[in-house]
C-alpha cells in the first residue's frame, strides 16, 4: 500500500526525528556520566533510560524530592516535560 505524499512526509519526518534523537542518547550515553560524591549520576535525556543494564536504582526529582524505593532502571519513567517529577539523578543501589 503506497501512502498519499501527505502522510509519506509526515511518516519520514517522525522517523527521521526519532532515528535522530536516539542517535543523540547514544552519543550522550558514549560520554559516561561519572558519579558525584554520594553516587548520583545526573540525567537529562529525553528519549531512553539509563545504560547500567538490569540495576536497581533510586532516583532524584526536578523538585528536589528522591524516591528511596529501589525499582530495575527500565521501570521509571525517564521521558523529560518540565514537570516537578521528571528524574533529574539516579543512583545505582544494586
Amino acid at each position: 500500500m503506497k501512502l498519499p505524499e501527505p502522510m509519506k512526509q509526515l511518516s519520514d519526518d517522525y522517523i527521521r526525528g526519532w532515528n535522530e534523537c536516539l542517535q543523540a542518547v547514544r552519543d550522550l550515553n558514549n560520554t559516561e556520566e561519572k558519579p558525584d560524591a554520594d553516587g548520583w549520576i545526573p540525567w537529562s535525556y529525553a528519549c531512553d533510560y539509563p545504560h547500567v543494564s538490569d540495576s536497581l536504582v533510586i532516583v532524584r526529582f526536578r523538585d528536589g524530592t528522591q524516591n528511596n524505593n529501589p525499582h530495575l532502571v527500565h521501570e521509571w519513567v525517564w521521558r523529560h516535560d518540565d514537570a516537578e517529577d521528571d528524574i533529574v539523578a539516579y543512583k545505582v543501589v544494586g
